[in-house]
C-alpha cells in the first residue's frame, strides 16, 4: 500500500463487526472501513460519524469509534475499499460468508488493475465450525490468504435506534496461524496452531452449554440470560452434563482432561456473569440451524455415544430445543422427522429417548422433576 497506515475493511457492521473487531483495529492505528448490505445501517454510520462502545460492569472506559468510512455492498466504493485494503475481516454469520464471494472476486480484479502485488489477507470472524469453507471452495485462496478468528466475546445492542453497543471486555481474538505466511502484526490477535480443534471445542463446549441455558431457560420463563444461567435447576443440569461432555471432548481432541474442565468452567463463569446483559431470545434463535449434525447439540451427542458416555442430559437439551422450535413455529415437520432430516440421528433408540423427553415439555413437567427422572435412569 502506498500509505503506511494500514487499511482494514470489516464486512458486516453489526454487533461483532463494529463492537468487537473495530476497537482492535482502531487501537492499532488502522484506517477502518465498514461494509454491510444494510443500506439503512450504512446511512446511519455515515450520518452519525461515530458511536460508543460501553463495557459490561463499567470496569473499563467507553470506546468511541470515529473517522471510519462506511459503504453498502452494492456500491463501487465497497469494491474499491476492499481492493485497496491490507486486511479484510468478515462478521456476517457463517451461513452468509458464501454471499461475499462475488464481491471479493470483483475486488480482486480491481486490485490487479492497480498493480498491487501483495496478497490480501482475509480473516473470517464467525461463530461456526468452518467459516472459510465457502471461500476456499470458490478458489479464492489462490489469490488471497484466508484465515479465521474465534469470537468469544458477547456484544449486544440494547437500543435498536442507536449505533451504540454494550460489550464484554475480551482482550484478544484467537486466529488460525497456519494459512498465513506470517503472523498478523495487529496487537490483540493471538495466533493459534491447532485452530480447528480449538474452534470445535469452543462450539461443543461454550455453545452447547449456552443451548442448555437458553432452551431450558426459555421453558422456565426467563428472559435475561445471566439470570437463567444462575438458576438452580439449570446449574444442576450443567453440572450433570460436564462429565460426559468434558470426557468426550478431551478424548476426541487429545487434550488433558483438566484443561478441558477448566475451559468449560470459564464458559460457565462467563454465562453466569449477570453484568453481561444478554437475552434468552438472542441466544435461542435459529434453532433449526443449531440442531444440525455438526452443531452444538448433535455433535456432542454423537461424541458422547462414541466414547460410551451417558447421553441422557444432552438428550434433554435437544428435547428442549425441539420444544422451543415447535412453540416458535420453526418447522412443520413432526419431531421425529426433524430428528431424522435435520439432526441426522440414525439411531431409533436415541430418537425414541429424545421424543420421550420431549413429551415432558409438552406435558408441562417441572425441570426439577425432569432432573429427578434423569437421575433415576
Amino acid at each position: 500500500m502506498s500509505n503506511n497506515r494500514k487499511k482494514s475493511v470489516i464486512i458486516g457492521a453489526g454487533q461483532t463487526g463494529r463492537g468487537f473487531i473495530a476497537p482492535f483495529l482502531v487501537n492499532n492505528g488502522h484506517q477502518v472501513v465498514f461494509i454491510d448490505k444494510d443500506k439503512d445501517l450504512i446511512a446511519e454510520l455515515c450520518e452519525k460519524e461515530q458511536y460508543t462502545i460501553r463495557y459490561f460492569g463499567n470496569n473499563n472506559p467507553p470506546a468511541t469509534i470515529k473517522n471510519y468510512k462506511a459503504y453498502d455492498t452494492q456500491c463501487e466504493e465497497a469494491v474499491s475499499a476492499i481492493a485497496q485494503a491490507d486486511y479484510i475481516f468478515t462478521a456476517v454469520g457463517e451461513s452468509q460468508v458464501k454471499n461475499l464471494i462475488e464481491l471479493l472476486q470483483e475486488s480482486l480484479k480491481a486490485r490487479t488493475t492497480t498493480g498491487e502485488r501483495s496478497r490480501l489477507v482475509v480473516i473470517t470472524c464467525e461463530n461456526g465450525i468452518n467459516p472459510r469453507k465457502a471461500l476456499l471452495e470458490a478458489g479464492l485462496d489462490q489469490e488471497m490468504d484466508i484465515s479465521a478468528g474465534i469470537v468469544f466475546c458477547t456484544t449486544i445492542s440494547k437500543d435498536k435506534t442507536s449505533l451504540n453497543l454494550l460489550s464484554e471486555n475480551f482482550d484478544h481474538i484467537p486466529y488460525d496461524a497456519e494459512p498465513l505466511e506470517s503472523s498478523l502484526e495487529i496487537d490483540g490477535f493471538k495466533p493459534i496452531s491447532s485452530f480447528s480443534d480449538l474452534i470445535e471445542r469452543k462450539i461443543y463446549t461454550y455453545n452447547c452449554y449456552s443451548a442448555c441455558i437458553s432452551y431450558i431457560g426459555d421453558y422456565k420463563g426467563y428472559r435475561q440470560y445471566g439470570e437463567a444461567a444462575n438458576d438452580h435447576d439449570i446449574e444442576s443440569l450443567l453440572n450433570m452434563l460436564s462429565t460426559p461432555i468434558n470426557q468426550s471432548i478431551a478424548r476426541e481432541y487429545n487434550v488433558v482432561i483438566t484443561e478441558q474442565e477448566d475451559f468449560a468452567k470459564v464458559a460457565v463463569q462467563k454465562f453466569q456473569n449477570v453484568e453481561i446483559e444478554d437475552t434468552i431470545s438472542r441466544n435461542a434463535r435459529d434453532v433449526r440451524r443449531k440442531l444440525g449434525p455438526s452443531e452444538r447439540l448433535i455433535r456432542p451427542l454423537n461424541l458422547m455415544k462414541a466414547y460410551n458416555q451417558s447421553t441422557e442430559v444432552i438428550e434433554l437439551m435437544i428435547a428442549a430445543a425441539l420444544y422451543f422450535g415447535w412453540e416458535n413455529k420453526e418447522w412443520t415437520e413432526t419431531i421425529e422427522e426433524v430428528l431424522i432430516s435435520i439432526a441426522k440421528i440414525d439411531s431409533q433408540a436415541i430418537r425414541n429417548s429424545i421424543m420421550d423427553k420431549y413429551s415432558w415439555f409438552q406435558n408441562g413437567i417441572s425441570v426439577e422433576t425432569m432432573i429427578v427422572n434423569l437421575m433415576k435412569s
